[in-house]
């Protein structure tokens, strides 16, 4: 059962697939942005509270949107040691690192940018 939810955000902010996927673990269906400025985002099923918080947070792009990235980035360097010890990682698991470093790269570039005025 999808569920959507209706978020405020900031002005000069709209989150984009990725950033979305980053902090909830799931793809949106649907998305668009209504006036006040608000996003509405749609996804298959419903978030859970902890998805829902990051998703705010994302949202409203403030300072604790930072804190969440940056507090995901240690989370990934502890993730990526324990990967990095590993004797002979399979296929599945380095596809997995891979992807999994790529969408913290890119939210990492993305807050990069937004704290620089880009």
């Amino acid at each position: 059962m999808s569920a959507t939810y209706v978020l405020p955000m900031r002005d000069e902010y709209t989150p984009d697939q990725s950033d979305v996927e980053s902090v909830t673990g799931q793809a949106w269906t649907d998305a668009r942005v209504l006036p006040g400025p608000f996003a509405e985002i749609t996804f298959a099923t419903a978030l859970t509270d902890n998805q829902l918080s990051g998703l705010r947070a994302l949202c409203n792009a403030s300072d604790e949107t930072s804190a969440f990235i940056v507090s995901r980035a240690q989370i990934a360097l502890d993730l990526n040691n324990a990967y990095l010890l590993l004797d002979a990682p399979t296929a599945e698991q380095a596809i997995a690192q891979v992807g999994a470093l790529t969408q913290l790269v890119s939210s990492l570039i993305r807050l990069a940018a937004r704290q620089n005025g880009a």
